[in-house]
């Protein structure tokens, strides 16, 4: 854990620290300790900043979580939002793990923010498996809450604005909004559907790291012709991943 920096900026922020560490050995599980150890990372977290993101600044990278205060009636008082920073910052992690592989090339945001969605959905399930305080009410009410918050992304109407599109044009707003971060509710039927697999084959999750490599020069699809023929070990799964790509004629 070397590598990972906490900086505090409320007394609280402490509290944040096991529900890191069960997410970064999660991610090691999935893609290695020489990904998840690569290079240095500062973790901070700000209530009143806008959005989580994954930054660099100069030369050191940070990862910035924007998780508030809720009221906690079992406890008495108000804690963390523990289901919004799982959320949040496996989703990042997951963004720090695929720059670690491959950190040059074109980032494709439609695709990467799913990627990075559906292990968020992996990070709360498994941090309801493995939380535990040394006071039962707490491991009860707190996984309870990540339950919740997992079972009710799970049974939300599975939209899909990717299935419908057949043109770069439309494609290309598609992604410019992934990017912002404004239309997430559009691809719920994607990020479960990673979910799932991912959940099934775990073994091969690194193999998405790779992606960035397979962007084709519009910069908005990704070769799984090449990406396959590249990893043989990979075909079923790689099939099974594509199917999230709209089917575009005549693209390059």
């Amino acid at each position: 854990m070397d590598n990972w920096i906490f900086e505090y900026n409320r007394i609280e922020d402490k509290d944040f620290k096991p529900f890191f560490n069960m997410l970064l050995n999660l991610f090691r599980e999935y893609f290695g300790d020489d990904i998840m150890s690569k290079e240095n990372c500062t973790l901070q977290n700000f209530v009143d900043d806008n959005y989580p993101r994954l930054s660099c600044d100069g030369n050191k990278l940070f990862i910035k979580t924007t998780v508030g205060l809720i009221d906690s009636p079992l406890q008495s008082g108000c804690q963390y939002d523990y289901r919004m920073y799982v959320f949040q910052m496996a989703h990042e992690l997951m963004h720090y793990a695929i720059m670690q592989q491959f950190a040059e090339g074109s980032c494709v945001d439609w695709f990467e923010e799913t990627l990075c969605e559906a292990m968020a959905f992996i990070g709360l399930e498994y941090t309801m498996n493995k939380y535990f305080s040394r006071r039962p009410i707490v491991t009860r009410e707190t996984r309870e809450n990540l339950k919740s918050y997992l079972e009710k992304a799970m049974t939300e109407d599975q939209h899909s604005v990717l299935e419908s599109c057949s043109t770069l044009e439309t494609l290309s707003e598609i992604n410019r909004h992934y990017a912002q971060g404004d239309n997430r509710s559009a691809q719920t039927k994607e990020r479960i559907f990673i979910y799932s697999l991912l959940s099934e084959h775990s073994q091969q999750a690194r193999i998405l790291l790779n992606y960035r490599q397979y962007v084709e020069p519009n910069k908005l699809l990704i070769d799984f012709d090449k990406w396959i023929r590249d990893c043989p070990d990979g075909i079923a799964f790689l099939n099974e991943v594509r199917t999230i790509q709209p089917i575009i004629s005549g693209a390059s």
